[in-house]
């Protein structure tokens, strides 16, 4: 018999829990009349079953291994069985950012002023998949996004923002806030 994994398994994956589909051929034996057994991480074998499928639990974050065997009516086991690799993330990626400089615009003059954000992104698990930061005001006026370069693990970029106030009974001014993202390779 020969077989086939038919799950599409990212190679990063953010939870303790996967589901690996599979099944079997054979030039004689009926497909719902072919076994299936499986082990995980060079581990035991699982018993011989029907099953096209199986539920793995409990994964520690790192490197996994899955494989499948294929057994037909009259014995014979697929000599080369089917496997697949995978690695379990499920911490995110560690984020620093530094306040913005300058963190208070002043005088309120209407003037556009360059903000630099700065920090650090960087994950163990899966990699750095990206960091994207998200600008807005407290009034709903502005807003612009975007994605961050990161090199060596830190990162640096400029905002340009006018120094104003909306009303004139705004003790605080015009608020922004930026919100900096950081996502691994598993989605983290």
């Amino acid at each position: 018999p020969d077989t086939v994994i038919t799950t599409a398994l990212s190679a990063f994956v953010s939870g303790s829990f996967v589901n690996i589909a599979y099944n079997g051929t054979d030039d004689v034996t009926p497909a719902d009349a072919i076994e299936f057994s499986y082990g995980v991480d060079a581990g035991a074998w699982s018993g011989w079953g029907k099953d096209t499928s199986a539920s793995l639990t409990g994964l520690s974050d790192g490197a996994h291994e899955f494989s499948v065997k294929a057994r037909d009516a009259a014995g014979n086991v697929d000599p080369t069985p089917a496997g697949i690799r995978f690695i379990v993330d499920r911490i995110a990626p560690l984020l620093k950012v530094n306040a913005p400089n300058p963190s208070t615009l002043s005088p309120p003059n209407k003037r556009m002023r360059d903000v630099v954000i700065s920090g650090n992104a960087a994950d163990g698990g899966s990699g750095l998949a990206g960091v994207d930061y998200a600008l807005t005001d407290e009034y709903g006026e502005f807003a612009s996004s975007g994605s961050v370069a990161v090199s060596g693990g830190g990162f640096s970029f400029t905002l340009s923002l006018r120094a104003w106030v909306r009303r004139c009974d705004d003790l605080n001014c015009r608020v922004y806030t930026i919100t900096v993202t950081a996502v691994d390779n598993a989605g983290n």
